[in-house]
């Protein structure tokens, strides 16, 4: 479609430039024809006035000498009829030639004795002539300066296609990379719990079987095309049952901190309320959330998990009692690629914002002296009766 708007526009400014060069060129022959019919005119007065025409027509030779008017008939009527001047057995003077070598002009003179003299010529001026010629270099290279620009819009479209394929090829970098990040966080609880199974298998064998089934779903994410629909949204009226089940994973992960502590406070609930989320999405944010903040305690420190809800929202909070950020920083944290973590790659906390914007819902982040605070709000849907 590119292509096609852009060759009409070509052939249509090709076309208003072409008309425009030769109005141009008729409009100054016309007014150099005014002019030497003026100067003909002018000339052959005397002439006309005493009834001479041998006069007359020795007067336009000479005219034609000085190369102020070509191909000139002259004819009288009255009192008799009797060509002067005849411009047909001349080979300079064919009708296809007059386009760049003057205008034809003809007048009708009457003497003082009441002869008529009918002049037909074609008004030259060698000005027209060349500035025709510039006017035709200059559209000839006008048109050319369009085709290069013609030529330099198609490869700047190849280059942007070739952008475009390259930046797939990042996005689909980037999934990878939040994948890796993702699952670092199931394996790990995988690698605590399989060292705990020999004591205790059966209390921690649920938590083997969901962080399994958190890690399918993350490689189903990164097999799932980039065409296919997200995960499908699910009626949830239990989400605090369900981010009580994430932590209950996390304190397990963490098990082997001394100095950790993560816990869960429900603060105020409406018995009956839905949402609509997709649950695995919701949960890998969460799950983030609470290793930014582990790493930002140095893993001796505590964090906040708190969830509370009216009849409107659902609210997640997680906080933590590390040293915080730089507030020139804040507005900048969920921006793709910025970290403040050496070797992060700045992907956990622009995956959540766009997760969380895809619910309809808002993050924010900030400080709260001592700690970083993390919002979640999400929007309810129901009030169950």
């Amino acid at each position: 479609m590119t292509y096609k708007n852009s060759s009409t526009k070509f052939l249509l400014l090709s076309f208003i430039l072409i008309l425009f060069i030769y109005f141009t060129f008729f409009y100054i022959q016309s007014l150099n024809a005014n002019s030497v019919q003026t100067t003909v005119k002018t000339m052959l007065h005397s002439e006309i006035v005493t009834s001479n025409p041998n006069q007359i027509a020795r007067t336009l030779v000479d005219l034609e000498n000085l190369g102020i008017i070509r191909c000139t008939d002259m004819k009288q009527f009255i009192p008799k009829n009797e060509i002067f001047l005849d411009s047909l057995g001349k080979s300079d003077c064919k009708t296809n030639q007059w386009l760049l070598m003057g205008t034809r002009r003809s007048a009708v003179y009457e003497g003082l004795n009441g002869s008529l003299f009918k002049l037909e010529y074609l008004a030259l001026n060698p000005a027209s002539y060349y500035i025709s010629l510039l006017l035709i270099y200059f559209l000839t290279s006008l048109i050319l300066i369009i085709i290069l620009l013609q030529v330099r819009k198609i490869d700047r479209t190849n280059k942007e296609i070739i952008h475009l394929k390259e930046s797939h090829a990042n996005e689909l970098k980037l999934l990878t990379q939040q994948v890796i990040h993702d699952i670092k966080s199931p394996l790990s609880l995988l690698k605590v719990v399989s060292q705990l199974l020999s004591s205790n298998e059966n209390k921690y064998k649920k938590y083997i079987v969901k962080a399994s089934l958190r890690m399918q779903e993350i490689i189903n994410d990164l097999e799932r095309s980039p065409q296919s629909p997200n995960l499908q949204k699910v009626k949830v009226n239990k989400l605090h049952e369900i981010v009580s089940d994430l932590i209950d994973e996390k304190s397990i992960e963490y098990k082997n901190k001394k100095n950790f502590r993560l816990q869960l406070e429900q603060l105020h609930k409406f018995e009956s309320y839905s949402l609509e989320v997709n649950i695995i999405d919701i949960l890998r944010v969460l799950s983030n959330l609470i290793n930014n903040s582990f790493e930002a305690t140095m893993g001796k420190g505590i964090v906040f998990v708190q969830t509370k809800n009216d009849t409107r929202f659902f609210y997640i909070r997680v906080q933590d009692n590390g040293p915080g950020l730089d507030d020139k920083y804040i507005d900048r944290m969920t921006n793709i690629g910025f970290s403040q973590k050496s070797g992060s790659k700045g992907l956990g906390l622009y995956h959540a914002k766009n997760v969380i914007i895809e619910h309809q819902g808002t993050l924010k982040i900030y400080n709260t002296y001592p700690g970083l605070s993390v919002d979640i709000t999400l929007p309810i849907i129901s009030l169950d009766s």
